[in-house]
């Protein structure tokens, strides 16, 4: 069996717009494709509040792909953004960092990303 060689990336987005659903749908179906990734279907998007989450508004996300997930979490009352790559691959990460960084062209305020790499 091959060696896994993977990378779990955080990235939080300090923003200075709300987004729609629309707009994160986008992200999460365009995001695995920038990375080179490859999506098992089609992203799966909830908002709140709702009658378990009363007192949150945002919404949440997740594309789970072939070689693990992208997520977010979008809390617009505080203009933050939260997004995870999960990936049992090596991706470009100055690439997918420069990627976010247009698709959230002058919306943030601050984009801050973090990695840890793991292989077995």
């Amino acid at each position: 069996m091959e060696g896994l060689n993977g990378v779990e990336i955080s990235v939080s987005i300090l923003s200075k717009a709300t987004f729609d659903i629309a707009f994160f749908y986008r992200v999460l179906m365009e995001l695995p494709e920038s990375a080179g990734l490859t999506p098992l279907g089609p992203p799966v998007i909830y908002s709140f509040p709702t009658t378990q989450v009363p007192g949150e508004n945002g919404f949440t996300g997740t594309n789970v792909m072939i070689q693990s997930h992208v997520a977010f979490h979008h809390w617009p009352a505080n203009g933050f953004i939260h997004l995870t790559i999960s990936s049992c691959k090596p991706v470009d990460e100055a690439a997918l960092y420069r990627w976010i960084c247009r698709k959230f062209k002058g919306n943030r305020k601050t984009v801050k990303m973090a990695s840890l790499k793991w292989r077995n």
